[in-house]
């Protein structure tokens, strides 16, 4: 069994997003090709 873990995102002082692993490979395959510094400021926003 394989786990998949998850990032919580604070978008503010109140709400918080989860994303999957599964997100973030999708975010850096083709064809979108997000770099981490790409990819880091989306998960800030």
């Amino acid at each position: 069994m394989r786990l998949q873990m998850a990032v919580s995102i604070h978008a503010n002082s109140t709400t918080k997003y989860r994303v999957t692993v599964g997100e973030i490979q999708r975010r850096i395959s083709p064809p979108e090709c997000l770099n981490a510094s790409l990819l880091g400021g989306i998960l800030r926003r």
